[in-house]
C-alpha cells in the first residue's frame, strides 16, 4: 500500500499569526520603518555598507542614554536597496508608522513587535502548527464518537454523519489522550506528516492587537504583531504514511483523509460559530460583522474536499483544546471571557484548505 500524499491549497479567511519566539520579538534597534514598510535589519551588514554609520554607531554606544540617537541614526542611514541589510519586510500601517515616529524619541519606549519566522523574505507557518490543529480536531471527534449518544450527535452541526469512523469509536482513551501511560508506538499521528507552509513575499502586515472583553468598554494594553493578511493563498504538503512502515502498531487507530476533512470542519466550524454567538453577535463593528458573514457563507457552501483550520496564536483556548468536559484548564473564575482582536474588531486564525491528491510515482 502506497503512502497517500496531498497538496493542500489554502487561503487565509482571517489574518494569521504564528509567533517566531523571543528571538523575533524585535525592538527599534532590530528593525526600522521606511516608506510604509517595516524592515528587520542586519546591523552587521549596514556596518559594511556604511563605514561612517559604523563609526558613529560605535561612538554613540559609549555614551549614556544614547538609545534615542542610535534609533535615529539607523532610520537616517538605512537603505532598503541594499538588500543584504534586511532579512524580511512587512507592510506597516499608517498607525504603526505614526507610533514608531512618536516613540523612537522616548527613552523608555521600546515599541516591541512580535514577528513570524521567514525564509528569503517569505513568512512561514510551521507544519507543527498545522498538524497540531488537525490533531486537536481529530482527537476531539474520536472522544465525542465514543462518549456521545446518537441524539447528541444529531444536535451538533455535522457534515457527513454517515462517514463517522466506526473504528475510531473504539479508541483507547488512555493511549491517545495520555490520561494513563501513553505508548508512542500506537500514536496514529506518527503516520501523519505535514510540511511547513511557505507563504508569498510581502503577504504580511504589522497590526495592533487588543484584548477585548465584550462586557466592558475599555480595551487591554495593545501589542504590535506581524500577521498574514486575509485572502492570501498558500499551500503545504500532507502525507498519510503506509502503516507497514510502523509494523502495524498504529493500525487500530489509523487516520484517513476523510477523517481529517470531516473532523477539522466540524470542530473548527462549531467552535467559530460558538465564538460568534458569545462574542460578536452584539458587536457594533461593521468590519467584524462583514468578516463573519463572509466566513459563514463559505462554511455553508464548502465542498467535500475542503475543510477549515484555526491556526496560530490568538486562535483562543476553544480552538486549541478538546471540547466539553475534556477542555482544560478549568479555573474557578472560568475562561474564555475575552478575545484578542486586530484593532479590537477582527478575530484571527481561520484558514480554508482544499485537499488535492498527488499521483503516486
Amino acid at each position: 500500500m502506497n503512502d497517500e500524499k496531498y497538496i493542500v491549497k489554502s487561503k487565509t479567511l482571517l489574518p494569521v499569526h504564528v509567533g517566531g519566539g523571543a528571538e523575533l520579538l524585535l525592538d527599534p534597534l532590530s528593525y526600522t520603518v521606511k516608506d510604509g514598510w517595516f524592515y528587520s535589519i542586519h546591523l552587521d551588514k549596514m556596518f559594511i555598507h556604511f563605514p561612517q554609520f559604523a563609526k558613529e554607531f560605535v561612538e554613540l554606544t559609549e555614551k549614556e542614554n544614547s538609545i534615542i540617537a542610535l534609533r535615529n541614526l539607523i532610520v537616517e542611514t538605512f537603505d532598503p536597496k541594499k538588500r543584504d541589510c534586511w532579512s524580511f519586510r512587512s507592510k506597516a500601517s499608517t498607525e504603526f508608522e505614526r507610533e514608531f515616529d512618536s516613540k523612537r524619541g522616548g527613552l523608555n519606549n521600546q515599541l516591541l513587535v512580535q514577528c513570524m519566522m521567514h525564509t528569503n523574505n517569505r513568512p512561514i507557518i510551521p507544519g507543527s502548527s498545522i498538524k497540531g490543529a488537525m490533531r486537536t480536531a481529530i482527537l476531539d471527534e474520536r472522544v465525542r464518537s465514543k462518549d456521545e449518544s446518537y441524539e447528541e450527535k444529531l444536535l451538533r452541526k455535522t457534515r457527513y454523519q454517515n462517514r463517522l469512523n466506526k473504528e475510531a469509536s473504539k479508541i483507547v482513551e488512555g493511549e491517545i489522550l495520555m490520561e494513563s501511560k501513553f505508548q508512542i508506538s500506537k500514536d496514529p499521528f506518527r503516520g501523519l506528516k505535514t510540511t511547513d507552509a511557505i507563504l508569498p513575499e510581502d503577504s504580511t502586515e504589522i497590526v495592533q492587537i487588543y484584548n477585548v472583553n465584550p462586557k466592558k468598554d475599555s480595551k487591554g494594553i495593545p501589542m504590535w504583531v506581524e500577521v498574514v493578511k486575509q485572502g492570501v493563498d498558500f499551500s503545504f504538503e500532507l502525507a498519510i504514511l503506509n502503516e507497514k512502515k510502523f509494523e502495524n502498531t498504529i493500525r487500530p487507530f489509523s487516520i484517513q483523509s476523510e477523517e481529517i476533512l470531516d473532523s477539522c470542519f466540524d470542530f473548527f466550524m462549531n467552535v467559530f460559530y460558538d465564538e460568534v454567538e458569545n462574542f460578536y453577535t452584539n458587536s457594533d463593528s461593521l468590519k467584524c460583522h462583514k468578516n463573519i458573514s463572509e466566513i459563514k457563507k463559505i462554511c455553508e457552501n464548502i465542498g467535500e474536499s475542503n475543510t477549515l483550520l484555526r491556526i496560530g496564536r490568538f486562535s483562543h483556548l476553544e480552538s486549541m483544546t478538546f471540547s466539553g468536559k475534556l477542555r482544560q484548564p478549568q479555573h474557578e473564575k472560568g475562561w474564555g471571557k475575552t478575545r484578542n482582536l486586530i484593532d479590537g474588531e477582527i478575530p484571527l486564525g481561520m484558514v480554508i484548505c482544499n485537499f488535492e491528491k498527488m499521483e503516486s510515482k
